[in-house]
């Protein structure tokens, strides 16, 4: 027997509803029986499968949570970065006067070229936490990578810096390690990347 969509193709079943022969690029297998692709729709409104919710574009609220923060971590970057890159003149006329204080001592080699420098890096580290995190909503596992590494890097970054930086460092610690967890907990919803498959 042949497939009728492809008469030179030897069929390997038989559909289920119209009885025609069908090869293995025009079989579909829905709870162990074949159908041909035409077939397709009859089959899943006879078995009545559940739509899952992958398919009408909504992910689990851990993913959604993660893919939100990461998101807002890039918006986050990307602001601080072009901040200082616009006004990396007058912040580091600024924070040079500061200087003289006790306090902000630490600040006497800010220069504008270490300003345009940190803003660069800003809004690196910004781009990259909105594609990660465009990547997670659409249930990459290279989203989720990339964001696992930004959230490890930044956590130690954070805990380094944490004597300085004070409650935004420890604020910023705890909202890095809950995205680790929304994104662990959301794991098995990823799909590889092309290159993985």
């Amino acid at each position: 027997m042949k497939c009728y969509v492809h008469p030179n193709t030897e069929a390997v079943g038989v559909c289920v509803e119209c009885g025609r022969g069908i090869c293995d690029a025009c079989t579909v297998t829905v709870q162990g029986k074949s159908y041909c692709k035409n077939d397709l729709g009859l089959a899943y409104a006879r078995v009545r499968l559940p739509v899952k919710a992958e398919e009408e574009g909504f992910k689990s609220a851990p993913l959604t949570i993660a893919g939100s923060f990461l998101l807002m971590f890039g918006a986050l970057w990307l602001a601080l970065g072009f901040f200082f890159i616009v006004a990396a003149d007058n912040l580091a006329s600024s924070l040079s006067s500061l200087s003289q204080l006790p306090f902000y001592s630490n600040l006497l080699g800010f220069t504008v070229t270490v300003a345009v420098a940190f803003g660069v890096v800003g809004c690196v580290i910004g781009a990259a936490y909105i594609a990660s995190s465009f990547w997670v909503f659409d249930g990459v596992k290279r989203g989720a990578l990339i964001g696992i590494a930004l959230t490890v890097i930044m956590s130690t970054i954070e805990a380094v810096f944490a004597s300085v930086g004070g409650f935004y460092s420890i604020a910023s610690i705890v909202l890095n390690l809950f995205v680790l967890v929304m994104l662990a907990v959301g794991w098995d919803e990823f799909t590889p990347s092309k290159q993985e498959l």
